[in-house]
């Protein structure tokens, strides 16, 4: 049985933050200002907290730091997991004083100059987020070696987004078994018993035009390509040294 943390879109509209029903047209999301992010009761854990992951689309769509949504007030009952886009360490750092829990940072938003492991370096509050549509990751070409790279830099979680449903689902799984910290948010087609995902509180549509797009040929799969980092399955969860990094191996904690 899997793990679940809900998920929603937001925007922001005159420096509120609110969520609704999304469109992905094959390059931005759209998403409807439906209700306000404090009357959205599916995140308020009550006595047991609960995690939330909240995908700004408004950051997401024009790669830019969205200050009203990083601002948005507490959620009683709720770690909020926000993904928001993060162009250097000045982003960074403007990010955190906001009231998320956690920063899911798209990894192709950061400046090239700066990667992962420097962010990792800056704070253990952050997640890559690899997004990806039309079968491959954003600027890139091999789903596995982006995973395999984000959790060698020292991450306990990595979030893959699916923008358009067009992942293999080969490839997902494959990931889910080598890394138990891989968090899967495919709003266009979920997968299921893949570990932890990541479920949609709304709608979500996919442009028809992205849609005919999606049919062009997609890379192949590479998969049981030997992996220094993998966990394997009789293993406990506890962290140890990776033979290729010296940095600490995915625990699966999250």
């Amino acid at each position: 049985m899997s793990d679940t943390i809900p998920a929603l879109f937001v925007t922001s509209v005159k420096d509120e933050t609110y969520s609704g029903d999304t469109l992905f047209d094959g390059s931005s999301f759209h998403t409807s200002s439906d209700r306000h992010i404090s009357s959205i009761e599916e995140l308020r854990g009550g006595k047991n907290r609960q995690k939330a992951l909240l995908i700004d689309s408004v950051s997401l769509s024009e790669r830019r730091f969205n200050a009203p949504v990083v601002s948005m007030p507490r959620i009683s009952g709720c770690d909020i997991w926000l993904a928001e886009t993060i162009r250097d360490l000045e982003d960074l750092t403007d990010a955190f004083l906001g009231n998320m829990r956690k920063l899911v940072i798209p990894v192709h938003t950061l400046d090239p100059s700066i990667s992962m492991r420097d962010v990792s370096d800056v704070s253990d509050s952050c997640i890559p987020m690899i997004c990806c549509r039309d079968g491959r990751p954003i600027g890139k070409m091999d789903l596995i070696g982006e995973v395999d790279s984000a959790f060698a830099s020292g991450f306990d979680n990595v979030v893959v987004m699916d923008y358009d449903g067009t992942l293999l689902e080969d490839d997902i799984r494959y990931i889910a078994d080598e890394y138990p910290g891989m968090i899967l948010f495919s709003p266009a087609k979920p997968v299921e018993h893949v570990g932890i995902t990541a479920e949609l509180i709304g709608g979500y549509s996919v442009s028809p035009r992205c849609r005919l797009r999606s049919r062009l040929p997609r890379p192949q799969s590479r998969l049981h390509r030997p992996n220094p980092f993998r966990i394997p399955r009789d293993t406990p969860r506890t962290r140890c040294q990776s033979p290729a990094s010296g940095r600490s191996a995915p625990s699966g904690r999250w």
